[in-house]
């Protein structure tokens, strides 16, 4: 089976709806980093002492982040809406009323209020 296609050998990619940018333009760089997010939740979701709760939201995290990374995939000609590239990429592209900043920004709230509460043993940085 082949598992290639050669078609972004020339520094183009795809975004959803086939609109064709480099792959250094804000929107994959913005999407890549959610990408990121999402395989290093992935990680934390099977350490052994997690309790099973959070696994569980860690999991609806990361369902949660592929609507983020699809809506980041869209370019702005197809009316759809999208913490540091977010916003870059929202005032580049003059996207109005996107939640992604939003949520992202609320979600790294949350993961750090749960990695405290996961550490057997927490000092406050000075």
């Amino acid at each position: 089976m082949k598992i290639y296609t050669k078609k972004g050998d020339k520094g183009k990619t795809s975004l959803l709806f086939g609109k064709k940018v480099y792959k250094n333009d804000i929107a994959p760089e913005a999407y890549g980093s959610v990408d990121e997010l999402v395989a290093a939740l992935g990680l934390v979701r099977y350490e052994e002492k997690l309790p099973i709760a959070t696994k569980d939201l860690i999991l609806r995290i990361q369902r949660d982040l592929f609507i983020v990374g699809a809506e980041l995939a869209t370019d702005s000609e197809n009316s759809r809406r999208a913490e540091r590239r977010c916003v870059t990429w929202k005032d580049m592209t003059k996207v109005e009323n996107s939640f992604v900043g939003v949520y992202l920004n609320r979600l790294s709230d949350l993961l750090w209020m749960l990695a405290r509460d996961f550490e057997e043993e927490w000092t406050a940085s000075k």
